[in-house]
């Protein structure tokens, strides 16, 4: 994953990021206290560039409060379930 511009963003953020081989992937927002608030890509996918945009809204279309909030991606071990980043080997928010 690259760095997300604007930062701070006001209305949507954009979010590259990169596969490096083709498989499932999942790429989330979190809250800093790991709460899942929406899963922007998913699925299965071929190695390369993207590019996610992120509204500020919620899984249900609510927009969220202002604060600070994670981009997290899994580009190996996902399930249909929400992602715990605590659990992923090596893993974590970025």
């Amino acid at each position: 994953m690259y760095p997300a511009y604007p930062n701070p963003f006001n209305g949507s953020v954009r979010i590259p990021y990169s596969l490096a081989h083709s498989g499932r992937y999942a790429l989330d927002i979190y809250t800093v206290g790991r709460q899942r608030i929406r899963r922007l890509a998913g699925g299965e996918s071929r190695a390369g560039h993207y590019e996610a945009v992120w509204d500020g809204r919620d899984a249900v279309g609510g927009k969220v409060a202002a604060g600070l909030y994670v981009a997290f991606g899994d580009w190996g071990r996902v399930r249909d379930d929400a992602l715990d980043p605590g659990e992923i080997a090596g893993g974590g928010p970025t």
